[in-house]
Parts: structure tokens; sequence; C-alpha cells
């Protein structure tokens, strides 16, 4: 077959791509944007010209969830150097895994570029040491599970530090901060099993590596009636004890969330 590059577009848009992820796009014959694993904040014409500047001529499309799912590799037929460019670090989503499992049975050579993610901008962002944390989970929108609460009872019983990924549906819908906080919070009451109290720290990770980029901690009880705008979100609730640093890093850097916007 040919070439097929994955390539990490990092967090929020076409500023934060690697030069080696900018030679290669203005290397191939076709860009395939990735429009719905996360918000990502770019437009055919704005990555033509980016491109071009770099002596690239590719053709872009913009593709949903049905055509990276269903129609990829027909979309692919015609070309022989094709890359697939998605918000974060390519493989992040398990739908990117299977894509490059599928492409090297079809005999495609693939090579990934990867990208900056939130599985490790979140943390650096929040001040907590990245080796202490658990599994993420993520909070999904207008469905009922108890498994965010496992995962969490679950870290929390190794003093494991907990990232919730809250999702955003193509349409635009959202799960904010304050529903994630809400969600948790009535899974306790439900549950009881004491994993969470509503006086525990939390950080909201807010619109990360967008202009209006916000970082800022509270009580889970004040973040469930805190709605601090548009997404992306994701909340994260350290381990039950913190270390010296963290703590420090929370009290002295971070802003409460009474003092900034959206209060």
């Amino acid at each position: 077959m040919g070439e097929l590059y994955l390539v990490g577009g990092g967090l929020s848009d076409v500023r934060d791509l690697t030069l080696r992820a900018l030679e290669v796009l203005a290397s191939v014959e076709l860009v395939l944007v990735d429009t719905y694993t996360s918000v990502y904040d770019v437009s055919e014409g704005d990555l033509k010209r980016l491109l071009n500047g770099f002596g690239g001529d590719p053709e872009v499309r913009m593709c949903s969830r049905r055509d990276l799912e269903e129609r990829f590799f027909d979309l692919c037929e015609g070309y022989d150097r094709v890359a697939l460019l998605s918000p974060g670090d390519p493989m992040a989503a398990t739908t990117h895994v299977a894509l490059v499992v599928e492409a090297a049975d079809r005999g495609w050579d693939v090579e990934i570029i990867n990208g900056v993610s939130v599985f490790t901008a979140a943390p650096s962002k929040s001040g907590l040491e990245m080796y202490r944390f658990g599994r993420t989970a993520t909070i999904p929108l207008n469905v009922r599970s108890v498994y965010p609460y496992d995962v969490l009872e679950s870290n929390r019983q190794a003093g494991l530090h907990t990232l919730f990924l809250l999702e955003v549906a193509e349409d635009g819908e959202f799960v904010s901060v304050a529903d994630a906080a809400r969600y948790l919070l009535e899974i306790e009451r439900e549950e009881g099993r004491g994993v969470l109290d509503p006086s525990d720290l939390a950080i909201a990770v807010v619109r990360l590596g967008f202009e209006d980029e916000l970082v800022a901690w509270g009580t889970l009880e004040e973040l469930s009636d805190w709605e601090p705008g548009e997404p992306p979100q994701a909340l994260i609730l350290p381990a039950s004890r913190l270390r010296e640093a963290e703590r420090e890093y929370i009290r002295r850097v971070l802003p409460h969330i009474r003092d900034v916007r959206g209060v």
C-alpha cells in the first residue's frame, strides 16, 4: 500500500504542532483531520496555508467520527502518503489504536508522530507529581455509570491521584467541571462507600493549551456550583494525602476558584 502517518496536533490548535509534525504534514498528499475526539481549533484553510509555508500542498479533509470509524480507508484510496491529524497524542484514542492495527493488516507502513496530550499536560499544570497518578477515567455525557467512581476508589486506596476526562460530543454538548463534581457527589450519596467527601480538594483544568486556559482549585462542593466556560475541561481529584511540594504548589501557585472568572 502506502505510508500512513498518525500525527498528534497538541492541545489546542496548529501552534502546538512540532516542527517534525509540520514537516510530515507538508510532505503527504492527503491530510485527514480528526474533529471529534477532542476540541481542536483548526480550519481547512488555515491548515493549508500553514503547510504551504512549509512547501507542501496536500488535500485537507475534516473528518467526523463516522468517517474515521467506518470510511477511513475508503477516503485513503488513490493516495500513497496520508496523514491523520488528531488532537493531543494520536495513540491516546482507542479508535486510532484500532485504525493502526487495521492499517498494518492492509499493508500500510505506519509511523506515529507524537503530540502534547492532556494525559501529561494536565498533571504538569496541576503541580501534582506525575508518577502518583493512577488510572484515568472519562465522565460520560448523558450516561449513568459507576465506573469513574470505582476508578477513583481504586486510585485512592493506592494513594494515587485521579484524572477525569470530561466528554465532549460532536454537536458541542459537553460535561463541565460542575457536572463532573455533581456526578461524583451523587454517586457517593448512592453508593455510600466513603470514597469522597464534598469538602475534598479538587483541581479544575479548563481549556488547556488555549489562550483562556485556567487551572484552579476548590472543594468538590464549590466546584459543583461553578461554571468556568467552554470545553475542553478536566477534573483532578488528588490522593487523600499530598506531599509537601504538591500542597505548597496548590496553595501558592494555583488560584482558588473564587478568585477567577466563572464564579
